[in-house]
C-alpha cells in the first residue's frame, strides 16, 4: 500500500534515478524525461470518470510507457479493480511537460 514519504526520501528516489536517467538519455540521444505532471483538477476528473463508469475500480496502477513521436520516456495510469488493470476503462496520460520535464526533485 503506498504511503506518504518525506522530501528527504522523495530527493534519495531521484538522486538513485540518475545513473538510470543518464543511460536513458544517452540511448535515445537526447534528455530523456525525469518527471510527468498532472494538476489536482485533471486528477479528480479522472477520478470522478472512474467512479463513474465503474463503481468496483479499488486503485490506479502507474505504467512508464515511451511516447513513439518524441521518444521520451512517460507515464499512464490504469486503473484496477482486485489488483488487476481493468481494460474496459480509459487510462489517463498526456499531463503537464516541459519537453521534456528534466527537472530534478
Amino acid at each position: 500500500m503506498g504511503k506518504q514519504i518525506t522530501p528527504s526520501e522523495a530527493s534519495t528516489l531521484c538522486n538513485n534515478f540518475d545513473e538510470k536517467h543518464t543511460k536513458l538519455s544517452d540511448l535515445i540521444g537526447k534528455k530523456d524525461s525525469r518527471s510527468a505532471g498532472f494538476s489536482i483538477q485533471e486528477i479528480k476528473d479522472y477520478l470522478a470518470y472512474l467512479e463513474t463508469n465503474n463503481k468496483n475500480v479499488d486503485g490506479i496502477r502507474v505504467f512508464f510507457g515511451s511516447n513513439k513521436d518524441t521518444d521520451y520516456t512517460t507515464v499512464f495510469f490504469a486503473p484496477t479493480e482486485n489488483g488487476s488493470v481493468e481494460k474496459s476503462l480509459n487510462c489517463f496520460n498526456f499531463g503537464v511537460n516541459d519537453s521534456p520535464p528534466n527537472k530534478k526533485y
